[in-house]
């Protein structure tokens, strides 16, 4: 009896100390808790954008709207950790998506939807089938496809996350974000036949998505380099 006694003395303290953490330290976000919005969208500089935006609560849209020239929406809604606010371009507008997701416990939470304007990527060929990559603001999720002349075995990418293969056609899945100020590299390598010819070539297309291949923000960039053009 005196032994039991002992055990859910012992029992009783680490469950009380469990507790006591958890409401203290490691309290999720519940249900219950309301959170005021307040969503407004600004550009690099810092300039409110209208655009359109969802908030989504358990995977559902709960509201959408536009957001204003100046000022914030208010919204008053629960939050858990499936809180969320997402934009969505106007006709005529090219913003990349940006994800505003609720983490903190507070009666109010600023809701600054950052909008980022895609440019293209600048590639300059540097030798062979390497290339510097630079842009003037922002590119997101690099997908290059190639395609090449009948004197090459193949061409393949080095170091990415996915090599699709095909005859005389294929695309690579880099998914790197560049953005101004840095440069990047981006190199293939390949096997020929025999002597390349002058006229023998590799021609390059860089695109911002990564899903299927289209061009859903920034400009595609065409490349084509020949032989006697340094390949």
């Amino acid at each position: 009896m005196e032994k039991a006694l002992i055990v859910f003395f012992i029992f009783f303290i680490i469950a009380g100390g469990g507790i006591y953490l958890y409401l203290n330290y490691e309290k999720p976000i519940t249900m219950n808790q309301e959170v005021n919005l307040s969503i407004y969208a600004t550009n690099n500089v810092g300039q409110y954008i209208i655009t359109r935006y969802k908030v989504y609560f358990n995977n559902k849209v709960i509201k959408t709207g536009k957001t204003l020239s100046q000022g914030a929406i208010l919204f008053n809604t629960f939050r858990n950790s499936s809180l969320y606010v997402e934009n969505y371009n106007l006709q005529n507008q090219n913003y990349y998506p940006f994800k505003w997701v609720e983490k903190r416990n507070e009666n109010i939470s600023r809701v600054n939807l950052k909008l980022i304007k895609p440019s293209r990527l600048i590639v300059k060929h540097l030798k062979g089938l390497n290339f510097s990559l630079t842009t003037k603001n922002q590119f997101r999720n690099l997908t290059v496809c190639a395609s090449w002349s009948d004197d090459f075995v193949y061409v393949r990418g080095k170091n990415l996350l996915k090599d699709s293969f095909g005859n005389y056609y294929k695309c690579w899945i880099d998914g790197r974000t560049f953005i101004k100020g840095k440069i990047y590299y981006f190199d293939l390598k390949y096997k020929a036949w025999g002597k390349l010819q002058n006229t023998d070539y590799v021609s390059l297309e860089f695109m911002d998505d990564q899903n299927n291949n289209t061009d859903l923000y920034a400009t595609n960039t065409k490349i084509k380099i020949y032989k006697k053009g340094g390949l």
